[in-house]
């Protein structure tokens, strides 16, 4: 949101602007200017007025919204304004959303929606009725940087419907305001990462079941006062600043001191059970998950990521579901599954297109000739999505640069790092890497495979080094040394191994097999590695 950290009174911007949203809430109009004129004078002055549209939205149910014409039209004439006609449209704002009352309706039924959209049940109140259907279709409209889910729709159907659910005899739905803000909802929804754009829907579904009460009368006109530093309140330091995270505050702190209102708007009392319902909500998702997954945000992904849960595999029901890892934002889960016959797979998905795990699916293939351990991987699909399955058979775990390993394990990892270099397989670490240690008679037998292999768009090495070339991200020293000592006393089998391959890896034997090895080991191999590079 800001182009520059901190203001010119070397604060934090995102804690002026927590300041402001503060202050706006209360209805204290100078504290709400100063602050608003202290981001602004730091050269966020058109992100600080864009953002006075989120209060109006977030902050002053149900009558707030009546300012966003006037709003928007100032802000498509922006860049035409001097810098003195744009502070004083910022304090004009400032204290027409000073003198609005305030209600935060709108960000609790957006909390709520979530919360009913997960159950069966339809609320008998209908203003929660109609905001749970509006939900469900929300959830289902895809945003670009998400992954996709068996039950997702277009966006374009799903903007009709919303708009069908909310419009149905409501003739209010065509007035200008209520136009407004559907359109800004679409509009925030292609374009932003985040999903505050849910606020417009809500404030429509409120604005439904609720009367405006209070209406806008003919602001008196400000200019911008003189700047002056101003001291923040306690209340300010909430979850989301520095501070408060420091002082350890959460959810309850938010509630009971940040999130107060002041000059509560007309009929604030009959909404109560709504923000009762979605503060409990949020306290136990802190619970729950943590302060940084108490968010409508990490609710969505929690939500759609159960539409892909699938239930069979093979004609056979699955019985259970663990993940592999944490999942990350955007990209397809990895789970272990179970099936009622007691077969175990490795799934990740879904994808929307086969093109997206034919690297995969192809690299797995090449394995057998280069005597690479494959994952016999396929593809499987379900509902139009794709799923990459392999079979679960043994006890493989990730290699780690903490722990110790035989030479024999380097080097058959070795052989693996070679296959990738030779593919240009990205994000090659030793998390991409897993071992299988098994008793054979009175021996262990160990079986190193390569994991992982979706893309082959490896970045440009950080430096010069067959280590670096080996790993995207170079393991910690001791592991390091022990592989370079390995691939020196190995050094015809890495030769042997890595011409395999043809010209697709010859790069590896273009330069001196050593590095990061102790000064005193490589002392001692100076004159053995001295003919690596050329003979090679």
């Amino acid at each position: 949101m800001f182009s520059t950290k901190h203001t010119i009174y070397k604060r934090e911007a995102s804690l002026v602007a927590s300041a402001v949203d503060k202050y706006a809430r209360r209805c204290n109009y100078r504290q709400m200017v100063m602050a608003n004129l202290e981001l602004a004078s730091s050269g966020h002055d058109r992100a600080v007025y864009a953002h006075m549209a989120d209060i109006l939205l977030s902050e002053k149910f149900p009558i707030g919204v009546e300012h966003l014409l006037k709003h928007q039209n100032v802000l498509r004439l922006w860049g035409r304004l001097s810098e003195t006609q744009r502070q004083n449209e910022i304090a004009q704002m400032s204290y027409n959303i000073t003198q609005t009352k305030s209600d935060r309706h709108a960000e609790h039924l957006s909390r709520l929606s979530m919360h009913l959209a997960k159950k069966d049940d339809v609320p008998d109140d209908p203003e929660l009725a109609l905001s749970r259907e509006v939900e469900l279709v929300v959830l289902r409209i895809r945003k670009n940087t998400e992954a996709p889910t068996t039950s997702d729709i277009n966006a374009d159907i799903g903007f009709e419907k919303i708009k069908s659910l909310i419009s149905t005899d409501w003739p209010d739905f065509d007035r200008p305001t209520n136009q407004l803000l559907f359109q800004m909802f679409k509009k925030k929804w292609r374009s932003e990462a985040r999903v505050f754009a849910r606020i417009c829907l809500y404030t429509l579904v409120g604005r439904r079941f609720h009367k405006l009460g209070s209406k806008i009368y003919k602001m008196t006109h400000v200019c911008a006062p003189l700047l002056e530093k101003i001291e923040f309140d306690d209340f300010v330091y909430d979850k989301s600043t520095t501070i408060g995270k420091q002082r350890k505050r959460g959810m309850k702190h938010f509630i009971t001191e940040s999130s107060v209102v002041e000059n509560p708007a007309d009929g604030i009392d009959v909404r109560a059970g709504v923000k009762r319902k979605a503060e409990k909500i949020l306290l136990a998702d802190e619970r729950k998950y943590g302060p940084r997954a108490a968010t409508c945000l990490a609710e969505r992904k929690r939500i759609r990521a159960t539409y892909n849960a699938l239930n069979t595999l093979y004609g056979q029901n699955i019985t259970s579901t663990v993940l592999c890892q944490k999942p990350s934002a955007g990209k397809p889960r990895a789970v272990y599954v179970e099936t009622e016959d007691n077969q175990k797979y490795f799934v990740k998905g879904p994808f929307e297109k086969l093109e997206e795990i034919s690297t995969q699916l192809m690299l797995d293939k090449k394995k057998e000739k280069y005597d690479i351990t494959p994952m016999d991987i396929e593809s499987v699909e379900q509902n139009g999505l794709f799923y990459l399955v392999a079979p679960v058979i043994h006890p493989y775990v990730n290699m780690s640069a903490g722990k110790q390993y035989s030479n024999e394990v380097i080097w058959q990892l070795v052989r693996v790092l070679i296959f990738r270099a030779a593919f240009n397989v990205t994000d090659t670490t030793l998390n991409n890497i897993m071992l299988w240690s098994r008793m054979d008679g009175s021996s262990i037998v160990h079986t190193v495979m390569s994991v992982d292999e979706m893309s082959i768009l490896r970045p440009k090495p950080r430096a010069t080094g067959v280590l670096y070339d080996l790993f995207q991200a170079v393991p910690r020293q001791a592991f390091s040394n022990q592989v370079m000592r390995v691939i020196r006393d190995r050094r015809d089998l890495f030769r042997e191994e890595v011409r395999k391959y043809g010209s697709s890896a010859e790069y590896l034997l273009s330069y001196k097999v050593s590095t990061r090895d102790s000064p005193k080991d490589s002392a001692e191999d100076d004159a053995n590695e001295e003919g690596a590079s050329t003979s090679a």
